[in-house]
């Protein structure tokens, strides 16, 4: 029951979720300028597939980037 009520709560978003930013991190502090310019298309759209999980765009602009 406690379960149940924990992933309703999770939903509706009124317990925060933190989210573990090490991968992340861890691109950060390489050297991925160099690793990502000779990534082919595909790879460098696996590679942000990977990173980013939402971009809200509002009037043509970026406005929020929500990473997994």
């Amino acid at each position: 029951k406690l379960i149940n009520e924990l992933n309703r709560l999770k939903e509706r978003n009124i317990i925060p979720i933190k989210k573990d930013f090490s991968k992340l991190d861890n691109i950060i502090n390489s050297n991925y300028k160099e690793i990502y310019s000779n990534l082919s298309k595909n790879s460098r759209k696996k590679f942000w597939l990977t990173i980013i999980d939402k971009i809200f765009i509002k009037d043509g602009q970026i406005k929020e980037v929500t990473f997994l």
